[in-house]
């Protein structure tokens, strides 16, 4: 079982309207709004939102599961729960929410991806504070880790339920039988994965060697910038991004170590380790693991499952592995690794809820109290909408109910693989099974977030304007430092001068005005 918190999922059913629900019938306690049934027993009604595809009105078993939840929770818990789930595309989901709550329509929570959005919401008294709920919700606050709470806490206040996912969101990928050509293998000849920095640079340089005179352009790491900066750059310092210098906010460039950590890269795109530093995608990166451009790439940490390394990982010959980040390494040197956000999804309950006391108390029994609540309010009825195999893999039973997963067959909440009690994905690629393992089970204390992370992030439009131009003065400055491949790229002897003079250019744009604002917000969200 992964000590991973739980995160909403289809365990949200799309249960059908209630009776009464508007009418003369609705009554009200501290749970929320609700209604009585044939057999006088309170039926809380909750309306959720969630973006993502547009799903099945009326899947088949939505009837028997929702009677098997409901028959499950009034046993539990003395009561029942009607939630109707408004599925919205992402690409109008914002502004379907925004015209939605501006008509007064009751909205108990919202499923959110975009972490930036909350503070936004709190500042225009949007959100609701929802401390005293979480608080009635036991199992469920000590369910998610402090640090994640934290992330959407604001003066004080708990504005959203974080759920967990994985917050490192990068990885490496290997061809293990390239790794093998290269003669980079362990004392019986099977390939080897590098478990720290040096052995990966020792890895690319082996590759290097073996690629050498072979026909066509080769290089032996196709890994972007960006995804070289989040694996490897909280390796040299334990503030990897921007950072409070007491109650200032600085920019990343005014530690040092960035510096240095960018002169590393420089030796190896010198040495041709890497290649197209800023130039290209994910895609593109797989389609030259593929033709052998490259033996190793930059990629997601769920590239295998959902992006094209899926194929590639069933195919023996290609003997497909990871590289992970080097979490043992960053432990060793008591470090931290960047990340955005430790929760990918969160919900959020806005001013129009009316059953949130509900909502929560629901969330906690079904994700949080037991593997068995937990198997039928995500999974539905064993051996009718899934299936268990012998190893305790689940499957949907997709021939039975018409859809391919639980959030087709419930019209729901999105279902991730980072719950507390959830099983392995039968269908899942087993190199995939493995990944999730390994990054899932890191200390959620690892990660680092920068601390205007967690103040309000839209910023009025000058210092928005100056913010962009800012930003674009230190890409360029750090493409040409490190990308030997880049128009202007600076000689050796000029890139101390050059840094230098791009803190300078950065302060020019009025960057340092932004951080001045930053720093204010940040002094005032510590004060409250």
């Amino acid at each position: 079982m992964k000590k991973w918190m739980c995160i909403v999922t289809a365990a949200l059913l799309a249960l059908g309207l209630c009776a009464g629900c508007g009418g003369k019938n609705e009554l009200s306690d501290e749970l929320g709004v609700y209604t009585l049934d044939a057999d006088g027993v309170k039926v809380y009604t909750i309306v959720g939102y969630a973006n993502g595809p547009i799903l099945p009105e009326n899947p088949k078993c939505r009837a028997e599961v929702e009677a098997a939840v409901n028959a499950k929770l009034y046993a539990d818990l003395g009561f029942k729960v009607n939630v109707q789930v408004t599925n919205v595309t992402a690409n109008i989901y914002g502004n379907k929410l925004a015209g939605d709550l501006s008509n007064g329509d009751t909205i108990d929570m919202s499923r959110m991806v975009n972490r930036s959005a909350l503070p936004e919401y709190y500042a225009d008294e949007m959100a609701l504070d929802v401390t005293a709920y979480v608080n009635a919700a036991p199992k469920l606050k000590a369910a998610i880790p402090q640090e994640a709470w934290d992330e959407y806490t604001i003066d004080g206040k708990i504005l959203a339920i974080p759920f967990v996912g994985c917050p490192a969101d990068s990885a490496m990928y290997a061809r293990g039988d390239l790794l093998e050509a290269a003669g980079y293998t362990n004392p019986d000849g099977s390939y080897k994965i590098p478990a720290e920095k040096a052995e990966f640079v020792d890895m690319l340089r082996a590759v290097k060697a073996y690629q050498t005179g072979q026909a066509g352009q080769r290089v032996p790491a196709a890994i972007s910038f960006d995804t070289l900066e989040k694996l490897f750059y909280g390796l040299y310092t334990d503030k990897p991004g921007h950072f409070a210098d007491g109650q200032t906010i600085k920019h990343k460039i005014y530690d040092d170590t960035y510096l240095t950590f960018l002169k590393d890269v420089r030796t190896w795109s010198k040495e041709n380790l890497v290649d197209k530093l800023y130039n290209f995608n994910d895609a593109t990166a797989a389609n030259m693991l593929t033709n052998e451009t490259a033996a190793v790439i930059g990629g997601n940490v769920f590239a295998v499952e959902y992006g094209s390394l899926n194929a590639m990982s069933k195919t023996p010959a290609y003997k497909l592995d990871c590289i992970p980040i080097f979490f043992d390494e960053y432990a060793a040197l008591n470090r931290k690794m960047p990340t955005a956000s430790l929760s990918n999804t969160y919900v959020w309950f806005p001013y129009t809820a009316q059953s949130i006391g509900a909502a929560v108390k629901y969330l906690e029994w079904a994700l949080c109290t037991s593997q068995e609540n937990y198997d039928l309010a995500t999974y539905g009825i064993k051996d009718k909408t899934y299936t268990l195999d012998e190893g305790g893999a689940v499957s949907i039973a997709a021939a039975e109910t018409g859809a391919n997963n639980f959030s087709d067959l419930f019209g729901a909440f999105y279902v991730s693989n980072n719950a507390a009690f959830e099983r392995p994905n039968a269908v899942r690629p087993q190199l995939a099974n493995e990944i999730y393992d390994l990054y899932y089970s890191q200390p959620i204390g690892m990660y680092y977030i920068s601390p205007i992370n967690f103040i309000n992030s839209k910023l009025p439009l000058n210092l928005s304007t100056a913010a962009t131009d800012a930003n674009n003065i230190v890409a360029s400055y750090v493409q040409k430092i490190v990308d030997s491949t880049a128009s202007g790229f600076y000689a050796d002897g000029e890139v101390d001068a050059k840094y230098a003079e791009m803190k300078t250019q950065f302060e020019a744009k009025n960057g340092h005005k932004v951080f001045e604002e930053y720093s204010a917000r940040y002094k005032a969200s510590s004060a409250g």
